[in-house]
């Protein structure tokens, strides 16, 4: 159902590293040995697996403060409690399908109508339309059927786009020859002919050590919105703002540098990754 990503990848040989260690057993800097146990009940159907990445999600949050923010919220069945969409938002590991060609409102069965959260019934949608939008509409009935809550509600929307902010603590930026540039965008401007690119290929950061015309910007995340039409638009589309970190930089008086707006596909969910959550 999913992507395997590098950032699963990591996590499946942390969370066998840890079973070797702990013979056998997952550990939590939040959780009781008790409340571990209880994730083992029947009706969550978990595997071990999904269970250590529970885990290590609750316990990032909560080393940042910010572990009163619920896993669970807006998730109504019990099989997907601790599986789903706001868990797999930590490891990038939901289905890009659902990212960018999935309407917002379809995926958390809401319509927003003049600024205010309806629950509805995402089969009732459309329907008249149902020739033009057959395509959207079987993307409908497979979220319904086989994801069930696994997006949850309007609820659990609300929580992802604060997860997203947390997540996306910072960003890696580059200003090069007057303009600040992504690391993919790099590599249709930076000279390729030079030395520090011969010697570093594509790890701008230890070029930004060497090359005084490349330097490395830190952004920090300030706000996550929606987009322009929550109805029809995909999570991919969800705007992400940010202001430069260091204050004291000599680039902050540059328009171009201050801030920055982008779009969750501008640089998430992509080969290349600009930042790690």
């Amino acid at each position: 159902m999913f992507q395997k990503n590098i950032y699963i990848k990591k996590a499946y040989q942390e969370y066998l590293n840890e079973l070797l260690i702990n013979k056998n057993k997952l550990t939590s800097v939040l959780l009781t040995k008790n409340e571990i146990k209880a994730l083992e009940q029947s009706k969550y159907d978990l595997t071990q697996f999904e269970i250590y990445l529970f885990i290590k999600n609750i316990d990032y949050l909560w080393s940042q403060g910010n572990y009163t923010i619920t896993l669970r919220e807006g998730i109504t069945e019990d099989k997907n409690k601790f599986r789903n969409v706001l868990i797999d938002l930590y490891y990038q590991n939901i289905n890009k399908e659902e990212v960018f060609n999935t309407p917002i409102s379809f995926l958390f069965g809401f319509n927003y109508y003049k600024g205010k959260a309806q629950n509805i019934d995402v089969m009732s949608l459309n329907l008249k339309k149902k020739n033009e939008n057959k395509a959207l509409l079987d993307n409908i009935y497979i979220i319904k059927n086989i994801y069930k809550s696994y997006f949850g509600n309007y609820d659990t929307y609300a929580v992802l786009k604060q997860l997203i902010k947390i997540y996306l603590k910072t960003l890696n930026l580059y200003y090069y020859r007057g303009k600040v540039y992504n690391v993919l965008q790099l590599l249709n401007v930076y000279d390729l002919s030079n030395e520090y690119y011969t010697d570093y290929g594509v790890n701008w950061y230890a070029i930004s050590k060497k090359d005084p015309e490349l330097v490395n910007l830190k952004y920090k995340c300030i706000s996550v919105e929606d987009p322009e039409d929550i109805t029809s638009d995909s999570l991919s589309d969800i705007k992400i703002n940010f202001i430069l970190e260091d204050l004291n930089s000599k680039y902050v008086g540059i328009p171009e540098v201050n801030n920055k707006n982008f779009k969750l596909k501008d640089f998430w969910f992509n080969e290349i990754v600009t930042t790690k959550i």
